[in-house]
């Protein structure tokens, strides 16, 4: 997820075609957070209308008119090397999204798919971030208790203040989302 303050508008522009899973799970998500979050920004759809559309109904009716599509007929995939698919695919759905923030239309992107293609379109496009990117996370149980194993990786050049960031950011996705008042960060 990346963020502007240029051009606030609260719009998130949600990469729908990236992701292991494919785009029928990031509407499902979408979806999910709309019924979950009713007060939430209006959201943008980036990728191929002609798929994206139909999986729209799975969105209800009252909730459907905060979601919009800005088509988008590439994506970067898993696989693809980060900089040569940004070269590459201009019009992918990665690069659509976080265009829209570029260009003041969203101030937020999302995407689950190619971090080191998103890591390195942000600043191309954007520029340098004036804030750190919220890096990946996965809550996972253990023995009797929970952790949160947050940027496994996925940040290249972490900065100190950023793993200080991650650690905040851990303790209180565990008080606030898991209801634990004890927390560790390592």
């Amino acid at each position: 997820m990346m963020g502007t303050t240029s051009g606030e508008t609260g719009r998130i522009a949600v990469d729908a075609m990236g992701g292991d899973l494919g785009p029928a799970e990031v509407v499902e998500a979408v979806r999910l957070a709309l019924r979950q979050y009713p007060a939430l920004n209006p959201i943008t759809l980036v990728g191929d209308e002609a798929i994206l559309t139909p999986l729209l109904g799975r969105i209800s009716r009252h909730r459907r008119h905060h979601v919009s599509i800005h088509h988008a007929s590439e994506v970067v995939t898993m696989d693809d090397k980060p900089l040569m698919a940004l070269k590459r695919k201009k019009d992918s759905s990665m690069v659509r999204a976080i265009e829209l923030v570029k260009d003041g239309n969203a101030s937020v992107v999302v995407s689950c798919g190619n971090t080191g293609a998103l890591m390195a379109a942000g600043p191309c496009a954007c520029g340098r971030w004036k804030v750190s990117p919220v890096r990946p996370w996965r809550s996972c149980t253990a023995g009797n208790g929970h952790f949160i194993l947050i940027d496994a990786g996925a940040n290249p050049d972490a900065k100190p203040e950023h793993l200080v960031h991650n650690a905040i950011l851990g303790s209180h996705y565990c008080r606030v989302m898991l209801g634990l008042q004890r927390r560790e960060s390592a």
